[in-house]
């Protein structure tokens, strides 16, 4: 593997060089530069050519299923162990591809957010039940918006939704 410089994660550099360079002993997990304006722009771009017609909103991503939550690894820098996830909500569209938040949250009406706050919570706790009976118990955690997290009842719903 060729080295280089690597001041800064804004720089070309593989996550073993940002590593081994900060004696973190990181694993390669991809083998391609790490540049943050490159991936800003691959998360970030529209594709107004293919189905820009129709505007991706929250409402019709919804109303479609297209919907889908992923997780991103929570590892104990210690044991390198696995010891949970955070469910990221993402769009599946069909025409252009898997959509970031920024992509279809700005502008969405509160019962949108419930709306989706409510898959992502039922998601996740299938999701964890489905980790749990294979024998990876996991703690995962979720983001909901803050109105939801000020309602009183919402613990109500999250144990409503374990107990299902």
């Amino acid at each position: 593997m060729m080295r280089v410089p690597c001041a800064s994660l804004t720089e070309a550099c593989t996550p073993r060089i940002y590593g081994e360079q900060r004696k973190a002993g990181v694993a390669p997990v991809v083998n391609v530069p790490l540049m943050l304006n490159a991936l800003r722009q691959l998360f970030l771009r529209e594709a107004p050519e293919v189905g820009a017609a129709e505007p991706v909103t929250l409402e019709s991503l919804l109303d479609r299923g297209w919907l889908e939550l992923f997780y991103q690894p929570k590892i104990d820098l210690r044991t390198r162990r696995l010891v949970g996830a955070e469910g990221l909500i993402r769009a599946r569209h069909p025409a252009r591809g898997i959509l970031p938040p920024a992509a279809f949250l700005p502008g969405a009406n509160e019962q949108s957010l419930l709306a989706m706050t409510e898959y992502v919570i039922r998601t996740a706790l299938r999701d964890w039940e489905a980790f749990a009976a294979r024998g990876t118990p996991l703690k995962l955690s979720v983001n909901t918006p803050p109105f939801r997290a000020a309602d009183p009842a919402a613990d109500d719903d999250v144990a409503g939704g374990a107990a299902a």
